[in-house]
């Protein structure tokens, strides 16, 4: 019930808020399926797409190995919402410089071939996207609706971690 509400708001988020993408992302990608690590300092996703996480350890030490939670398959329907959350364009003129992603999109063609990932850090609103070829210098920078992106990941039961109150 939960996730029907949500997929309706995502629907009506999308349809009202979000201009189409200027290009589409990963057009042959079949599949997506979702990743998260909330508690960790970042995601790392390497060869095939194998994604890790790590956090710094309690006495700040070291690096530990953070599990990272596998939310499944995405919908016909959330792959065209988050495809419509995504847009490439011109890089803005002051950004954030956290970008530690703790979500990541893992996009696979017809035959189950990895095809790459695109990471969204809530924090900063950075995303990063691999492999990632943009047109030209106007559509350098992934700008994305963290509303919309936070409703699939929500509906995904990988909520993004909360910053704390100040």
């Amino acid at each position: 019930m939960l996730r029907t509400l949500v997929l309706v708001l995502l629907g009506l988020l999308l349809t009202c808020c979000t201009p189409a993408p200027t290009e589409s992302l990963f057009p042959t990608a079949a599949t997506v399926r979702i990743v998260g690590a909330p508690t960790a300092d970042g995601l790392q996703v390497g060869p095939g797409g194998h994604v890790s996480a790590d956090a710094v350890s309690p006495d700040l030490s070291r690096d530990v190995a953070v599990p990272v939670k596998d939310g499944g398959l995405l919908t016909p329907r959330e792959m065209a919402a988050l495809r419509a959350a995504v847009q490439f364009t011109r890089p803005p003129d002051m950004m954030l410089a956290c970008c530690e992603p703790r979500h990541a999109f893992l996009f696979y063609d017809k035959s189950g071939r990895y095809l790459g990932f695109l990471m969204v850090c809530f924090e900063c609103g950075c995303a990063v996207m691999e492999p990632f070829h943009p047109a030209d210098e106007e559509h350098s920078w992934i700008a994305w609706n963290p509303e919309a992106v936070k409703a699939i990941v929500v509906a995904h039961q990988l909520a993004p971690l909360v910053p704390p109150r100040s």
